[in-house]
């Protein structure tokens, strides 16, 4: 345990990362909840643009990560882990799709004449409903860097979890409309099937991109410029944008070598117990066992 949690806690303690609170700042800063989603519902589409900065106190070697923060959002959450047709993302089809995408298995309200198939939904489900839709550029000394989205997803998603299927029906009503939409076919959407795979922790955190071979030295002032159209404001979640290098265990996590560290400290503790109590007989006196205690002598 020493032996990996060492290594481990170093590698993560090289990681570079840098954050900011994107939610209530700009236009936002100052508000109600309330106006807040008020500003998000008048812009369904276009959104609200306004730039922030980024302080990067250390240089930070490629490659650099853009990685996007939702707090108190829990998509680990039992209803919403369930909600989604796994058949239908791979085969196409399957309209209205199963009963676990209820109450999305259609655009809107309900059977919709208006649309094609009746206002079925592919993909259907609540995790597909609130696909996340704000987008980023980033701004280093004056010059925007191109963000790298090309292979973000996991290979087995693009090659083995979902097929060549065209989304129907997709977010398709602003009014109805829970994030974002994809007009790439599934097993091409890189962002959407980060999206799917869900977070296991709260917050949750998802990549974004990359910024490919640039190298930010310590001193500069990132700017970035938003596209905030994601609500989160009806249950005050927080949304963070984040720049970040890695490590060959990932990013910046003390909870892994921690544990380990913690464990062999224990372990050694009570090596150490068993030793004096038992080799030095320092807290318990052994007595000599007698041949007649043996119990076949009983």
């Amino acid at each position: 345990m020493l032996a990996l949690g060492v290594p481990i806690l170093v590698a993560s303690l090289r990681v570079k990362e840098y954050s900011a609170r994107y939610d209530n700042i700009g236009p936002f800063a100052g508000l109600s909840s309330q106006q807040q989603q008020q500003a998000l519902w008048s812009a369904p589409d276009a959104g609200i643009v306004y730039s922030f900065n980024i302080y990067v106190e250390e240089d930070m070697e490629p490659p650099i990560y853009v990685v996007y923060e939702l707090g108190s959002f829990r998509q680990n959450y039992r209803r919403y882990v369930r909600s989604y047709d796994a058949k239908q993302m791979h085969d196409g089809g399957n309209l209205p799709g199963a009963s676990a995408c209820q109450p999305y298995q259609y655009e809107g309200d309900g059977v919709n004449s208006s649309l094609p198939y009746d206002g079925a939904v592919l993909p259907c489900g609540q995790i597909s409903h609130s696909y996340f839709n704000d987008s980023f550029t980033v701004l280093i000394n004056g010059n925007q860097e191109a963000i790298d989205d090309s292979s973000i997803a996991w290979p087995s998603d693009a090659n083995h979890l979902y097929g060549d299927v065209q989304a129907i029906n997709y977010n398709l009503l602003p009014t109805y409309r829970g994030g974002n939409t994809t007009f790439q076919p599934l097993n091409q959407a890189q962002h959407w099937m980060v999206w799917q795979r869900v977070g296991g922790q709260v917050p949750v955190q998802k990549l974004y991109g990359n910024l490919g071979n640039t190298r930010i030295p310590a001193g500069t002032n990132v700017t970035i410029t938003v596209n905030n159209r994601y609500n989160t404001y009806a249950f005050e979640g927080v949304k963070k944008f984040i720049l970040t290098t890695n490590s060959w265990v990932g990013g910046r996590n003390l909870m892994l070598p921690i544990t380990y560290l913690v464990v062999s400290g224990l372990s050694y503790f009570f090596v150490i117990l068993f030793f004096v109590s038992y080799d030095l007989n320092f807290i318990w006196k052994r007595q000599p066992g007698l041949e007649e205690d043996f119990s076949w002598n009983r």
